[in-house]
């Protein structure tokens, strides 16, 4: 094996042993070498590109956070931000700025950054990133003046518009013409030095701001403009470019959905994969950085946590034995007698008829995502069905492979109609006692009156469905609300 290749391999089997929830994303990724581009490269699709100079020049350490650099642009999405109105400069930095702060200051990885770029500043010769400091911070100097944005925990949507306001945005001291914005909390600080030159943070652009953030020329030093007044305004900065390209293109409508879904199913997926590995530590060795991440992309609308207890408690048998300590005797040097209970499961049965469209198929992922994380001591089997069951992929998932949950089936068949009785009438055919406690079914409601269903049944739907006929024969459901 190639030396740049060997060292990619181990690079990823380091970052599943020293941080699993990053090292479960690298290894989804596609890699490969191409020596044409300067260093490391992520396109729209999520590939990943490498230099064999560049990389044979990093530490291993320093591998490490490259790789997970990448990771992160996928599964954070950011080839949804590029567009002809945006600043791709900008946008490249505020990417890099979000990410780097996670991998240098959250998770404490290795690799060189500056948090502060200015006049003076040589981004491809001196450093080999951006990140804010140990305290979220990222200093700007531009005109011997020093801007602050406060970073920490922001997007890098929002990072974008602090940059913009600082280097991009007209800069006029003729005011009564412009039109005035709500009053928005700025986390950007008062410049140090002469006050008239700071800009009225509540004067600026159109509601429409991002559509006059324009600028192609990505990775040349801007230039001079003119403001509405006819004053000439200096900006001599470089934006700098960092240790990776964004050569993202554009995608169509059904790409970045297809694109979407794997990457969000990944950043859940590498989330159980962390609890797997390390259940005492749920997220992050560092923190809980990524959960917003998980809430934002893939939040379930049901509270699962009440709606498993009102339904599963009942079932559970407290049964204590006095034959077998409990675990925790051990611990607080006292006999306690275990609990016995019996195994518990839930069924969940997916419509994918052809009335679901891609964005409730979404959304009905979220509530499998919710169902497992707050049951995750029980099973999960998950079934798709239309006016039959896609047998091939009725599966049982447990702890041990509970990750794989969120992998969408391969092949799933669906007849174009909605038959939801067929779920009743497979399941008498195909019964699992260990995981038939409770019956979920996630719908639009769009269904067959009256419809057969298992006594033990509850009904999801989706927020542009219809609960008609589920109210008129009175079967259990919940609605999801709109996000």
């Amino acid at each position: 094996m190639q030396e740049d290749k060997f060292r990619l391999e181990v690079a990823k089997t380091m970052l599943l042993m020293r941080f699993p929830f990053l090292g479960y994303i690298v290894s989804r990724l596609n890699i490969s070498r191409k020596d044409k581009i300067r260093s490391f490269a992520i396109d729209e699709h999520c590939n990943v590109f490498y230099n064999k100079s560049f990389l044979s020049k990093l530490s291993d350490n320093n591998l490490l956070t490259v790789l997970a650099h990448e990771a992160l642009h996928a599964v954070f999405m950011h080839f949804t931000h590029f567009s002809k109105d945006i600043d791709h400069s900008l946008m490249n930095l505020a990417m890099d700025i979000e990410i780097n702060d996670i991998l240098v200051n959250i998770e404490k990885m290795d690799m060189p950054m500056s948090s502060i770029i200015g006049e003076k500043t040589k981004p491809d010769n001196l450093i080999s990133g951006f990140a804010p400091d140990e305290d979220g911070n990222f200093t700007i100097i531009q005109n011997q003046k020093k801007y602050i944005i406060k970073c920490r925990n922001k997007s890098s949507i929002e990072i974008y518009d602090e940059l913009w306001d600082i280097l991009k945005k007209p800069k006029t001291k003729q005011k009564k013409n412009l039109p005035l914005l709500p009053n928005v909390n700025s986390s950007i600080s008062e410049p140090q030095g002469d006050s008239n030159l700071q800009e009225d943070r509540n004067t600026a652009e159109q509601n429409e701001s991002v559509k006059n953030k324009s600028n192609s020329n990505c990775n040349l030093p801007v230039k001079s403009s003119q403001s509405p007044s006819g004053n000439s305004i200096s900006l001599p900065i470089e934006i700098p470019i960092g240790f990776d390209d964004h050569n993202i293109g554009k995608l169509s409508d059904s790409e970045r959905i297809e694109e979407e879904a794997k990457w969000g199913e990944t950043l859940i997926g590498a989330d159980v994969y962390q609890e797997s590995v390390n259940p005492e530590k749920k997220r992050s060795a560092n923190g809980t950085w990524y959960q917003r991440y998980i809430d934002k992309i893939l939040k379930p609308q049901v509270d699962w946590r009440a709606v498993l207890r009102k339904h599963l408690i009942e079932l559970i048998p407290f049964n204590y034995t006095y034959n077998i300590p409990a675990r925790k005797s051990y611990a607080i040097n006292v006999y306690e007698p275990k609990i016995l209970r019996k195994p518990l499961g839930v069924t969940v049965c997916i419509d994918v008829s052809g009335s679901i469209s891609e964005k409730e198929l979404q959304e009905f992922l979220s509530e499998v995502v919710g169902i497992a994380k707050t049951a995750n001591e029980i099973a999960v089997r998950r079934l798709y069905w239309s006016t039959e069951v896609d047998e091939k992929n009725d599966e049982v998932f447990t702890r041990k492979n509970l990750r794989q949950l969120f992998t969408t089936a391969k092949n799933i068949h669906s007849t174009g109609g909605t038959m939801i009785s067929c779920v009743q009438k497979y399941l008498e055919k195909h019964r699992d006692r260990k995981t038939d406690n409770l019956i979920i079914y996630l719908t639009d409601g769009y269904v067959e009156k009256p419809p057969l269903m298992c006594k033990k049944s509850l009904v999801v739907i989706s927020e542009n469905g219809t609960e008609n006929i589920f109210q008129e024969t009175k079967i259990p459901f919940v609605k999801m609300k709109k996000r």
